[in-house]
């Protein structure tokens, strides 16, 4: 048996929060419904990511990302949303960043957008996320991963940090400075203001953290994840 699922879209309507509990819901619903237990269901793919508030318009820092030349990534935009979506791929991951705003008004009605707890309308957002296509192989040395997996304290730390580094494998052309270590996104409220700010130029001083935290003082960080495809198979799942 091979599912695609965004538990929170089933559970409310959208994915713009994200909850633990309302993903077990959603599991567990779906478990009654299929009568299988999916929580031992192997993960094929996922995607794993975040929401940034920005002050201005997303299309001003999403056509400022660029692949890395070594990462040999393919860099694609949709055509009706030129400056408001675009993504990067190899045979394993595809990386997106898009307009929250304009992606929430394309698939949620709106009396549902107008219900969604920190969403504001009036402000900007910008949505950076990993599509693993091969999760076992990026995340776990080619060994099979478990939905159960993936809501452990030890799996949320593995995202984070490979979501650092799918990161690390664009560039910004503007004032830019890098994550000083792994650890700067211990805290998911300070993953992405080390990266998208127009504000702090290259070479700027140990006064770092503070000054992007008065740049963007009201910014908001919702940590999103999805198992959006898993497969429930009796035995071991084939790997290629």
């Amino acid at each position: 048996v091979e599912v695609r699922f965004s538990p929170m879209y089933c559970m409310q309507k959208h994915n713009f929060t994200f909850d633990k509990q309302t993903f077990i819901d959603a599991i567990n619903l779906l478990n009654d419904t299929l009568k299988i237990d999916l929580w031992e269901a192997s993960v094929e793919a996922l995607e794993f990511g975040i929401i940034l508030e920005v002050p201005k318009r997303p299309a001003e820092y999403i056509i400022r990302h660029h692949a890395k030349a070594n990462e040999h990534l393919t860099e694609n935009e949709k055509k009706n949303d030129k400056g408001c979506f675009r993504y990067w791929k190899d045979k394993n991951v595809s990386l997106k960043m898009y307009d929250v705003g304009k992606n929430l008004k394309s698939k949620v009605k709106k009396s549902i957008r107008n219900r969604i707890v920190g969403y504001n309308i009036d402000l900007h957002y910008i949505k950076f996320e990993v599509h693993y296509k091969r999760p076992h192989r990026i995340l776990n040395n080619g060994h099979e991963i478990l939905l159960t997996d993936l809501l452990t304290p030890q799996w949320e730390s593995i995202l984070k940090k490979d979501l650092y580094i799918q990161y690390q494998r664009l560039y910004f052309t503007g004032g830019l400075l890098p994550p000083q270590s792994v650890k700067e996104i211990s805290s998911i409220d300070l993953l992405l203001r080390k990266y998208i700010s127009d504000g702090v130029a290259a070479g700027a001083s140990q006064n770092l953290k503070k000054k992007f935290m008065n740049h963007l003082n009201a910014a908001r960080f919702y940590h999103l994840r999805s198992g959006n495809l898993v497969s429930a198979n009796i035995g071991k799942p084939k790997r290629n």
